[in-house]
């Protein structure tokens, strides 16, 4: 009896995706422990305006596959490249139309005889068809919030951001929580060993340096 060629996938892979899943919803789940107050209240913590960056900085410049592709261009993408955690889906005219998620659609081919009967079928079929969708100008804090509105699992999934409507990249949560706990530590760090009107060091960062 034939063996079926979905069982060549290695399951390695699927493995390694659910570990650093699972490490994305650790680092959210330790971030809210440590705040006295609920997520949203932690994501708004105040900052001052030139410290809220764009999303620029967060986006990976990841090849788009055309919503017109067959499964096994995008299994074949991810086989390929191993820390991929999601695969953005175009229309003709580069405007995102949805997103692959790598662990659920790798596990779905795991499944024996998953190539021969969805292999050829179009990845529109099986694609998230409302992912998040972010211009570039957007500031690092405003993209939590939307986040936060739209659902935790966009942490996982990621998002894709655009320019004038057309894809540009795609950005995880873990890069952006990463952002966002890095610039408030930095923050904090300011308002403890600087004087705010004169931005000069206070007596704390003096006696600290003798």
């Amino acid at each position: 009896m034939k063996t079926a060629t979905a069982n060549k996938i290695p399951k390695v892979k699927s493995r390694l995706t659910e570990s650093k899943i699972s490490t994305m919803l650790t680092e959210v789940e330790a971030f809210k422990s440590n705040n006295t107050t609920d997520m949203d209240q932690a994501f708004t913590f105040p900052l001052p305006e030139q410290d809220n960056p764009t999303i620029v900085g967060l986006i990976k410049e990841t090849p788009p596959i055309i919503d017109k592709e067959k499964c096994l261009h995008a299994l074949n993408f991810f086989q390929k490249n191993p820390s991929l955690f999601a695969i953005p889906v175009v229309n003709e005219k580069s405007e995102p139309t949805g997103i692959i998620e790598r662990n659920s659609f790798v596990e779905l081919f795991v499944q024996p005889y998953a190539k021969e009967l969805f292999g050829k079928k179009s990845i529109a079929e099986f694609m998230n068809k409302s992912p998040l969708i972010i211009d570039k100008a957007t500031a690092v804090d405003d993209v939590a919030r939307i986040i936060i509105g739209a659902g935790m699992q966009h942490m996982v999934n990621g998002f894709i951001a655009t320019e004038n409507g057309r894809y540009l990249g795609i950005a995880n949560g873990l890069d952006l929580l990463n952002e966002i706990t890095v610039r408030k530590q930095n923050h904090l760090f300011q308002l403890a060993h600087f004087d705010q009107l004169t931005k000069l060091p206070n007596r704390t960062l003096f006696l600290d340096r003798l």
